[in-house]
């Protein structure tokens, strides 16, 4: 039998075990942080948005992959330079001013999702808008400044599209809200039921009312003169969805009569049902007399011209009568 060569090989004395272990442990801490390291420069790189660090000198010493491409610039050719080279010169002594206050009180009004106007430019010169958020370190006592940065140049293209948009639909509320308040035929908008819910100022003197209230608050069923005149109307706007030109005579809220020609649209809901009533009318009541008189004249002068020619006939008969005699 051989003997053990491991139960006889030289033991490590105490103190070199000690620098061993020591070594070891060393070894493993090294390796932590080189995968520490690795994991926070992953982070970094892949990173949705641009990250920068500065030193006091706001000399550029981290550029990561989001920050390459958001100011179309390499980090090669990005460290090491100036950050005033992605500041547009118009604001770079207040980004100075700035940077020195945060680093003596450690406050600042940047931050990111503020309503502040902030610029930055590419590599190119172009300006462009941005949120940032920025943050101090000391690494052995010397301060370095993160900032973190988000281009917003499609949000404020969006916001600026969606201002435009509501700036263009108040202009046209206030040209409808015009042309519906001049307007000289009488407006409306009333539902299926007989509910008033608008209508303009000719419409409230076309049919009498003193005021917006009284006309809102009345049933224009009351301003037909029979019932069955309102159904036959819904009836046929119900058939034709749209009526034209429409004369006919309804009651002002006195009671006394109105002519009217009216042009109405209907809306309709899913199921085909009549909900609301949208139209102008016409105050035909002074051309409706001038008919009348007009017919009544037209009367009277036929009855002229009978009892003309009737007299003119019983002097020819009386003339022959007299001469006979």
């Amino acid at each position: 039998m051989f003997p053990d060569a491991q139960q006889h090989a030289p033991q490590p004395k105490g103190s070199l075990r000690r620098v061993m272990s020591k070594q070891d442990s060393s070894d493993s801490v090294m390796q932590e942080l080189r995968e520490t390291q690795a994991q926070l420069a992953s982070i970094i790189d892949t990173a949705m948005d641009a990250i920068i660090t500065v030193d006091e000198g706001q000399r550029i010493i981290l550029f990561n992959r989001a920050a390459e491409e958001m100011f179309q610039c390499s980090s090669s050719d990005a460290v090491g330079q100036s950050i005033d080279r992605f500041i547009p010169e118009r604001f770079q002594s207040q980004h100075h001013m700035h940077i020195q206050k945060f680093g003596e009180t450690g406050s600042t009004t940047r931050s990111m999702g503020r309503l502040q106007s902030l610029s930055a430019a590419r590599s190119n010169g172009q300006e462009f808008p941005i949120e940032a958020a920025i943050s101090l370190a000391q690494v052995n006592g010397k301060k370095l400044f993160t900032v973190i940065l988000r281009d917003i140049t499609d949000r404020r293209e969006t916001e600026e599209k969606r201002k435009r948009a509501e700036q263009s639909l108040r202009e046209s509320e206030e040209r409808y809200r015009q042309f519906f308040e001049e307007d000289l035929t009488g407006d409306f908008v009333s539902k299926a039921n007989g509910q008033l819910v608008s209508c303009n100022p000719a419409f409230l003197k076309i049919f009498g009312f003193t005021s917006l209230e009284h006309a809102l608050g009345t049933n224009t069923g009351m301003l037909y003169p029979d019932p069955a005149v309102r159904q036959a109307y819904l009836e046929l706007l119900r058939a034709k969805r749209k009526i034209e030109y429409y004369e006919m005579e309804l009651r002002r809220a006195d009671g006394r009569p109105v002519y009217v020609i009216v042009t109405v649209i209907g809306s309709f809901d899913v199921a085909g049902n009549l909900v609301e009533l949208k139209g102008y009318v016409f105050d035909n009541t002074e051309r409706k007399k001038l008919e009348e008189q007009l017919l009544h004249s037209q009367k009277m002068e036929a009855v002229g011209q009978l009892a003309s020619g009737i007299a003119h006939d019983f002097n020819n008969v009386m003339g022959v009568v007299l001469t006979a005699s």
